[in-house]
C-alpha cells in the first residue's frame, strides 16, 4: 500500500478535485490527474501491485464521475 505521505497526499487531490464547483473542471482533471500519476509512480516503483493500483484508481473514476455528475445538477455560472 501507499505510504502514510503518499496516501494522505492522494486523498487530498480526490477531495480537492471532489470540492471545486462545476465551471472549474479542468481544475479537478488536473487533480486527479497528479493522484493518477502518484498512484502510476507507485506502481512502477513497486511500492504498490497493479491489483492494488486497479483498486486505488477505482476511487479516481469515482471522483471523475462525481464531477461530471456536478455538470448536470449543479447551475454554472458564466460571464455574460
Amino acid at each position: 500500500m501507499l505510504n502514510e505521505q503518499a496516501e494522505a497526499f492522494f486523498k487530498d487531490r480526490i477531495k480537492a478535485a471532489i470540492a471545486m464547483p462545476a465551471n472549474r473542471q479542468i481544475g479537478a482533471e488536473s487533480e486527479l490527474g497528479v493522484a493518477s500519476g502518484l498512484l502510476a509512480y507507485a506502481c512502477l516503483s513497486g511500492d504498490i501491485t497493479p491489483a492494488e493500483h486497479k483498486i486505488l484508481h477505482r476511487h479516481i473514476d469515482e471522483a471523475r464521475t462525481e464531477c461530471i455528475k456536478k455538470l448536470y445538477t449543479e447551475p454554472v455560472r458564466s460571464c455574460a
